[in-house]
């Protein structure tokens, strides 16, 4: 008897020590996601979609959503106060493009030189086929008009060629 009341009282400790971890736990993820002053909660998807389209201003190597830097959770911050604040995606980025520069945006905007970043690589594949093209159009007639053309000297070593083949054959 002594012995299932030691085995309950380990499980009864056992578990209020998981459910206090827990609560921490959640207590620990909303002050994470702001400061006393939060307006709404915001779901960690919709931050991780606007700083997917963002460049951490640490190295300009990594969007911002992935990494781990103090500079990276600075942007996912700034993210985080926008939306609690009630401002959308394309304000947000605004503000953040007025601070870090347009070299924050993972993809340029769509217009001025821009374009050419989405131009070039098209027109330069159009060109390349093109050329490929005409080079294999250009062999292929030549194979078809009879090849290479044959000259005095190709013919005096055909003719030596095939006369040493009659004889070592005779």
């Amino acid at each position: 008897m002594c012995r299932i009341k030691q085995t309950l009282l380990i499980i009864l400790l056992n578990l209020s020590l998981v459910l206090s971890l827990h609560a921490q736990d959640k207590e620990t993820k909303t002050t994470a996601q702001g400061e006393a002053h939060q307006h709404e909660v915001v779901p960690q998807e919709e931050v991780d979609a606007i700083t997917s389209r963002l460049i951490a201003p640490c190295c300009w190597s990594e969007t911002a959503n992935l990494h781990k830097s103090p500079a990276a959770r600075k942007v996912q911050q700034a993210v985080l106060k926008g939306l609690q604040d009630g401002k959308s995606a394309e304000e947000i980025k605004a503000a953040l493009v007025a601070k870090y520069g347009e070299r924050i945006l993972a993809t340029p905007k769509l217009e001025g030189f821009n374009y050419l970043v989405f131009i070039l690589p098209v027109a330069a594949l159009c060109i390349g086929g093109i050329i490929v093209w005409g080079y294999l159009n250009r062999s292929q007639s030549i194979e078809n008009k009879g090849g290479v053309k044959k000259n005095k000297s190709s013919d005096s070593y055909s003719s030596q060629i095939e006369k040493e083949l009659q004889d070592f054959e005779n």
